[in-house]
């Protein structure tokens, strides 16, 4: 934030290092409140598609260490619940990393919970920012809600199912759920 005021934060130090990794970042305590500020610096380095990549994987990857485990995943969370327009973009306009971090579905039951708590948080706000990419995104997963329907025992994941269909009484998501054909289609 101090940024903002002619003064450069230690992220902005950091992002002026060559071989500096994401790892880096999110160990850093500040990294939120500069997400939230804004940091321009810092933003044009989070939407790259390998670091949206690295991010997003955090969310759902299981083989994390002790240390890892926790703060990781959640910082990665966090970072996409800041809202920045152009991370929400990047990752939307990029039908890969999306169809990668919805694998996740894919997993024997049941999810982890917080896992599954974290990858509904930041589709909750993919669908905010960009419903009709989503949704259109969405319907083009094969069996998407017989997979979703797969994880009904994990609370987020219903929670998940339960907003697209809210998303019916929208225009823009008008036709999102049909019902008889058992899957997500406009």
């Amino acid at each position: 934030m101090f940024w903002r005021f002619g003064i450069n934060s230690a992220i902005d130090g950091l992002l002026d290092k060559e071989d500096l990794t994401l790892e880096e970042l999110l160990d850093e305590d500040d990294l939120l409140q500069e997400c939230k500020a804004h940091n321009n610096k810092l933003v044009e380095y989070l939407r790259d598609p390998t670091i949206l990549s690295q991010l997003l994987n955090y969310i759902i990857r299981e083989d994390l260490d002790e240390r890892q485990r926790f703060k990781y995943p959640y910082v990665a969370c966090e970072v996409f619940s800041c809202e920045i327009w152009a991370i929400c973009e990047a990752v939307i306009d990029n039908v890969d990393l999306l169809n990668t971090f919805w694998q996740f579905l894919d997993r024997p039951a049941p999810l982890n919970s917080l896992q599954a708590s974290y990858f509904t948080k930041v589709n909750t706000v993919f669908l905010q920012k960009k419903m009709i990419e989503m949704v259109k995104f969405i319907q083009s997963i094969p069996n998407v809600v017989k997979k979703m329907l797969n994880h009904m025992e994990t609370s987020a994941i219903m929670d998940l199912l339960l907003k697209l269909i809210s998303y019916e009484e929208y225009p823009e998501g008008a036709g999102v759920i049909d019902v008889s054909g058992n899957c997500i289609k406009s």
